[in-house]
């Protein structure tokens, strides 16, 4: 009997705003699998990632002028920092894989800063979405279907649920479910991206030989087919995510009836958790797990062919592993090897002169560099 599957919403409880239908907070069931499915098949394949390459490079443009004004407008000091510009490209990127269109750089910021303050703002935040949502439903009924990139929101929008009748979502559901993918993936992956820069800035070495390898297998421009011929990029990208996971903890689940599992009794509803990162870190697994060793995930490391679902074994999973893992992992991983492969390539990553880059973590809805 399938036990592990009712996940603890305290947030749920606590916030009648989230009481709305999405697939973070769903349990297990079949509203759970349709809308999960739905996400997995309809968007996140990795067949269909090439199809949003001009969204990639709309907002990579985007973070190379953001970048450079950040400079330009900075003070002696002349350190930028970044956290705030790959989230902004993280956000922006999704914002048009949901909802399609040349949104506006002011649209894209205005959409992220209602929701980062979401409790406060949640009737906004839906009158906002609502507009993007009726406008595609309209642009729906007038394009060419063929010609119409097929994005987050349509898929929503030709769902029906079978148990409820096969209803249609209702307006707070599509909400709800376009809310979740924004923020969902855009913090999380916004973090990684800040880790990994920070990596390599601290790393010479490592800069100059994946700055070698962009430039060795790509052309003018970098394109999707040119990261699959990139060992080093996805190396670092791979110990990037190992050693400084999005989050230390998955979300926490409880059991539906009192189980006995591995000799330890779990009492029913009692919260279990996962300290994904301590999988990262065990020195059982592989050598000095703390420190930034791209080539362990090379030919002849202790890394190499991981399996980052966890379906074989289970030596790191930064995206949880089972029924419940990130189903937008494929999606990031593919976004981190775009723009760190497009960074090191467009700019020159180095400490300020005399000092050294704060590795200290602090703990918001990811984990972010202090």
């Amino acid at each position: 009997m399938e036990t592990f599957y009712l996940l603890i919403i305290i947030i749920i409880a606590l916030v009648p705003q989230f009481r709305v239908l999405n697939i973070t907070f769903s349990p297990y069931g079949s509203k759970w699998r349709l809308l999960r499915r739905n996400l997995a098949a309809e968007i996140l394949q990795p067949a269909k990632l090439h199809l949003f390459s001009h969204e990639r490079s709309w907002i990579l443009g985007l973070l190379r002028r953001r970048r450079l004004h950040a400079k330009s407008q900075e003070s002696s000091r002349r350190d930028v920092v970044p956290v705030t510009i790959f989230q902004f490209a993280m956000f922006g990127l999704l914002a048009r894989m949901c909802f399609g269109g040349r949104l506006a750089e002011e649209a894209i910021t205005e959409i992220e800063i209602r929701l980062r303050t979401l409790l406060r703002l949640r009737q906004r935040q839906s009158e906002l979405f609502l507009a993007l949502i009726r406008a595609r439903r309209e642009r729906q009924k007038k394009a060419d279907e063929d010609r119409l990139l097929y994005l987050y929101v349509d898929s929503l929008l030709g769902i029906t649920i079978p148990e409820d009748g096969g209803r249609r979502l209702t307006d707070p559901e599509l909400v709800s479910l376009c809310s979740e993918f924004l923020f969902a993936g855009s913090e999380t992956t916004a973090s990684a991206l800040h880790w990994i820069m920070a990596e390599i800035t601290a790393r010479t070495a490592v800069q100059a030989k994946l700055v070698e390898e962009v430039e060795e297998r790509s052309g003018e421009e970098i394109k999707d087919e040119d990261l699959q011929k990139m060992p080093c990029l996805k190396a670092v990208v791979m110990e990037g995510l190992r050693r400084h996971p999005p989050a230390h903890f998955v979300l926490p689940y409880s059991v539906t009836e009192d189980m006995v599992f591995e000799g330890y009794l779990i009492p029913k509803h009692v919260p279990v958790n996962f300290l994904v990162s301590g999988l990262g870190w065990d020195e059982r697994v592989r050598a000095e797990p703390m420190e930034f060793v791209p080539e362990r995930f090379m030919a002849g490391g202790d890394g190499e062919g991981v399996d980052i679902t966890g379906t074989r074994e289970i030596k790191m999973m930064p995206f949880g592993v089972g029924r419940r893992m990130c189903p937008g992992f494929e999606l990031a991983v593919h976004h981190l090897e775009y723009f760190v492969a497009n960074l090191v390539r467009e700019f020159r990553w180095e400490a300020m002169a005399g000092e050294e880059i704060d590795f200290s973590e602090k703990f918001e809805l990811s984990t972010m560099m202090n």
